[in-house]
């Protein structure tokens, strides 16, 4: 069997994946008989201390800003933690009517309402864990801007009222079905794949990274798919 030296292969540029650092992908070695052979790395993901996540709602990430592999595990963080609601000694009052965020509304929306001292703005932490970039999931206003207008708190007409929709497939509303199957275990992937070995993923990695590879290289060499 014939072997081959550094000379004898050619290393085939892949982007499977995009953003990674290239001293962190994989590489696929091409011999001097044509052959593919895949050579591994170890590729890392850089991973967000949880004890290190900002509960302030006025000055946290938003979590599709993280990483997505820790995406649920940052989102189970903010809902075991619960809605920020700190303690209100002294109220911050804006406005022309010169009106204040009241302590007394967490008691009526303990659940979901949140508030940030530092941007005197009330949020939503359903609406936040699940609020994606295109707004499909979660109201801005709730999650990124922050609610302010005291005023139309309260009433009839109230906006906070307004903001969990009557509905039942509100966003808010939907929001916080998704919450409560994300802290089931029971329905969450994460169940079953805490089943596998680390060798089992690291093997099942490695064969998906092999095929992505080789699709790449039959493609770029306008190579016929055969078998």
């Amino acid at each position: 069997m014939a072997t081959t030296t550094s000379r004898d292969t050619a290393a085939v540029p892949t982007h499977a994946d995009a953003g990674t650092p290239s001293s962190c992908q994989p590489s696929l070695a091409v011999t001097a008989a044509g052959c593919l052979r895949l050579e591994p790395s170890h590729f890392t993901n850089h991973r967000v201390d949880l004890d290190s996540l900002d509960y302030d709602p006025g000055t946290r990430k938003q979590i599709w800003e993280y990483h997505v592999n820790q995406h649920d595990e940052i989102r189970r963080a903010y809902i075991t933690k619960g809605p920020h609601q700190p303690p209100l000694k002294k109220n911050k009052k804006s406005g022309m009517h010169n009106r204040s965020f009241q302590a007394s509304w967490f008691e009526y929306n303990k659940s979901w309402l949140e508030y940030s001292p530092t941007t005197d703005m009330a949020y939503c932490l359903p609406c936040f864990v699940f609020h994606s970039p295109n707004g499909v999931v979660g109201q801005n206003k709730f999650t990124v801007g922050g609610f302010r207008n005291w005023k139309k708190v309260g009433g009839k007409d109230c906006y906070l009222q307004g903001h969990i929709g009557k509905d039942p497939n509100s966003a808010h509303r939907v929001a916080e079905q998704m919450c409560k199957d994300l802290m089931n275990q029971s329905q969450h992937l994460q169940r079953v794949v805490n089943h596998f070995t680390t060798e089992q993923i690291a093997n099942n990695r490695l064969q998906l990274k092999a095929s992505i590879f080789i699709v790449r290289y039959l493609a770029f060499q306008a190579i016929a798919f055969r078998g």
